[in-house]
């Protein structure tokens, strides 16, 4: 179980919703959803289609900017494909929680690693000049630019989509 105090103490960045305190996102009493949520959020590493996955997450973040085919409302982006959409807004998703912490981590909330199944897998995110890189347990390093056009991998759709990756993480 996470220790949510030395999580938030140790970050380097933490989380405005964690600085106003738990029950922004944690009902004090009584919740139906998983982790004692106020709204809806993946309860595992995916969620089976984005749309109404991320209701806690819409909150404070405008989803539509976030996740939308728009790629300038977000650093995260190779030219103009917003990357959130390539991981968040496909059937399969990836929950935002595999690479950023809800309460506080490094830079971007990014986590150095995070937990799947049994194993902790490196995220590996480093900045880059005009963009960054990531090299994690889903895939090999990876390069991206928010100006100049990249050559899309070929195991990630180029725009957003419901494709799932050939490797299959």
């Amino acid at each position: 179980m996470t220790n949510v105090k030395k999580e938030i103490d140790t970050a380097g960045t933490v989380h405005p919703a964690a600085e106003m305190g738990c029950s922004g996102c944690h009902p004090p009493h009584r919740s139906d959803l998983a982790r004692l949520f106020t709204r809806s959020f993946p309860a595992g590493p995916y969620a089976f289609g984005a749309e109404g996955a991320y209701e806690l997450c819409a909150e404070c973040h405008d989803l539509d900017s976030l996740l939308g085919d728009d790629s300038s409302a977000t650093g995260f982006r190779d030219d103009r494909i917003n990357l959130h959409r390539v991981h968040v807004a496909r059937e399969k998703s990836r929950s935002c929680a595999l690479c950023h912490s809800a309460h506080g981590a490094g830079e971007h909330l990014l986590r150095p690693t995070t937990p799947f199944g049994e194993w902790d897998l490196p995220v590996g995110w480093s900045a880059i000049e005009g963009g960054g890189a990531c090299v994690s347990g889903c895939h090999e390093r990876r390069e991206y630019l928010r100006d100049v056009p990249l050559e899309p991998p070929g195991d990630l759709p180029a725009s957003g989509g419901d494709q799932e990756p050939a490797s299959g993480s």
